[in-house]
This record gives C-alpha cells, sequence and structure tokens, in this order.
C-alpha cells in the first residue's frame, strides 16, 4: 500500500544518544519532500523485509470457443523483482561552543540541510542509481521510446512520439519529467499551428504542463547532448520505492563529548527499481 515518507519517520535512543526533539521531524520531512521529485510520484511503500513483488511476465491468453467446446489453457507467467533496501546516511558534527552561543536554532538548521542532503541523494540514485549498494534508477531501466533526430535539440514531433510510444493504460497516468536543459528546449517547442506546447502553471504547488500531462524538473536527468537521456514519460507508480527502516534522527551527545562536540546523525533504508520498463519510456538523443 501506499506509504508517505512523513509517517516513515522514527526516533531511536542509545547509550550515546539524546533524541533530536520531534518537531524538527516535520521539518527534515518537508526538506525531503522539496528536494526529491520520486516520492511525489512513485509508490512508496513500507516494508518489513526484503521484498520480492511479482509483475507480469507473458500475459494470459484469451480464445473464442463454441458452444460446450474445449477450452484451451494459457500459463501465465509471472517474473519478481526484489526490494533490498541500502542504508543512507547523513552525519554532521558541531562543537558545544555553536550550539552554546549561536543565535539561531542549530538543531534545525543542521536538521534542515541534512533533510535536503538525504532527499537530493535519494533522488539522484532514484533517477540515476546502478543497483549496487543503491537504489537502480529509473532513468537506465525505463526503455527508449524514441531516439532525437539530433545531437543537441528537441523537436515537437519528438514529444509526441515519446508520449504515444507509451501505451494507453500507461499514459493514463502519464507524466513528463524533464532535466533542467531539457525544459528551457520544451518552454520555447511550437506545434504546427505555432502554438507553444509548454504550459507554465501558475499555482505553487501545480505542475507545469506539458500535452496535458503533469510536467516536473529534476537536475537528475541529462543535458540535451549526443547519447543522453533528457526527458521521461510514463506512468512512474510503476516504480516503487521501498522503505525498510524509517528516517532516524539521534542527537549523539556523549560519543563525542572528548572533543567538546555534539553528533547529528540521520539514518534510512530505502530501495527503489522500476518494476514494469513498460510504463515508462525514454528520449534519448542521437549519438554522435
Amino acid at each position: 500500500s501506499n506509504v508517505k515518507f512523513e509517517n516513515s519517520v522514527s526516533s531511536t535512543s542509545s547509550s550515546a544518544g539524546v533524541l533530536i526533539p520531534t518537531d524538527l521531524s516535520g521539518e527534515i520531512i518537508k526538506k525531503l519532500y522539496e528536494n526529491n521529485v520520486m516520492v511525489n510520484i512513485a509508490d512508496v511503500m513500507q516494508i518489513s523485509n526484503p521484498t520480492d513483488i511479482a509483475v507480469s511476465g507473458t500475459e494470459p491468453t484469451a480464445y473464442w470457443t463454441d458452444e460446450e467446446g474445449a477450452y484451451t489453457d494459457s500459463s501465465p507467467a509471472l517474473t519478481k523483482i526484489s526490494l533490498t533496501p541500502h542504508k543512507i546516511i547523513a552525519m554532521v558534527k558541531a562543537s558545544d561552543e555553536i550550539l552554546e552561543d549561536a543565535a539561531f536554532d542549530v538543531a534545525a538548521y543542521i536538521s534542515e540541510r541534512s533533510g535536503i542532503a538525504i532527499g537530493r541523494e535519494c533522488d539522484a540514485q532514484f533517477f540515476g542509481g546502478n543497483g549496487t549498494g543503491k537504489p537502480t534508477g529509473v532513468k537506465d531501466s525505463a526503455s527508449v521510446g524514441v531516439t532525437a533526430s539530433a545531437t543537441n535539440s528537441l523537436a515537437y514531433s519528438e514529444i509526441v512520439n515519446l508520449f504515444t510510444s507509451v501505451t494507453s493504460p500507461y499514459r493514463a497516468n502519464g507524466k513528463f519529467v524533464v532535466s533542467d536543459a531539457a525544459l528551457r528546449s520544451i518552454m520555447l517547442l511550437q506545434d504546427g499551428a505555432n502554438q507553444f506546447v509548454f504550459q507554465p502553471s501558475y499555482t505553487e504547488g501545480v505542475p507545469n504542463m506539458l500535452l496535458g500531462k503533469p510536467m516536473y524538473t529534476t537536475a537528475n536527468l541529462e543535458d540535451v547532448a549526443a547519447g543522453k537521456i533528457p526527458v521521461l514519460f510514463g506512468d512512474f507508480s510503476y516504480y516503487k520505492i521501498a522503505i525498510r527502516k524509517a528516517l532516524t534522527m539521534q542527537r549523539l551527545v556523549e560519543l563525542y563529548a572528548g572533543n567538546g562536540q555534539v553528533g547529528f546523525r540521520f539514518t534510512m533504508r530505502v530501495d527503489g527499481k522500476l518494476t514494469d520498463t513498460s510504463a515508462v519510456k525514454s528520449l534519448k538523443m542521437k549519438a554522435s
């Protein structure tokens, strides 16, 4: 079932730990969301152990038959994808003097910056991770829907072809995700009637639109350059983010006391994989 990152926060204590105040947890989760595109469009779930997800291999076959005719068996094949969460951490140390003399809430500042760091790094791997000690990114897992005709520019027809390369069941919940470089190109694209196809949003929290579908921007896709992938489109709910261990925040007082420091440790175990390579497709630039 779907969960949200804000439901995946816990605090733990240890002989060396004093808990960070719980009102800081909301701030770090806010920063995780602000700096992570995928958690807003993927399927996020809580798991208790490494988990296998059954996905379709071959589909059942339907047959026409005469009245009282024989039934023909078909044996759909199911495959599985394993989600094995990996640990991501952020560790910050501050001196006793900074904590005592600062004119602002240092713990809140550290939590905010750590939330930004964790959010950005998770998002980077949800898009581009190689699956070794980290999530498997959607960018290279997705099927190539369109190969651009140029190495350094996009055409309106290529965006349309990417859109139609995703079949209608996935297109219904489709979303575009584009790189910053692709955004600049897409904002200038015009259709055959010389109308701009990019539809900007003027409401905070509401995404821009492209071909009637929401469009998100990320720094974790590539430039509009030879052989790169700057645009994805499809149903990102087929990208599964599995949280094994909730985000844990701990204030370590005794561990670094000999150095006159206090440690702030943030830990989470998470994995991510695309479970259906037909659900999301990419636009790949022509190789040089």
